[in-house]
């Protein structure tokens, strides 16, 4: 999937991680195109894709891996949180005997 712009846009990200002027990336390239689910080429194809837009530089594409990638996190700490809880009641009602 990298192409020689993605590979750009990283390498540049990489030296404005280095910047102090501002607290995010901003990702939101092509935001005013972006269409919420199939666009009429996605409809004439049988894509359902989550987002689309009208052109292929927009940077859509990231926040919705983005997105998916804070989703996937929230569920792990959720389930890391709940496992530590009964590891924790189980050890309490083990001292407890």
């Amino acid at each position: 999937m990298a192409t020689p712009d993605d590979l750009e846009e990283f390498r540049a990200c990489q030296q404005g991680y280095a910047g102090q002027a501002l607290a995010w990336n901003d990702m939101c390239r092509g935001a005013k195109h972006w269409i919420e689910g199939a666009d009429e080429a996605a409809q004439r194809i049988g894509l359902n894709p989550v987002m689309s837009g009208v052109r292929t530089e927009d940077e859509g594409l990231y926040t919705v891996q983005h997105r998916y990638w804070l989703d996937v996190m929230k569920k792990a700490v959720a389930e890391q949180s709940a496992e530590a809880a009964n590891e924790a009641t189980d050890a309490a009602a083990g001292s407890a005997a």
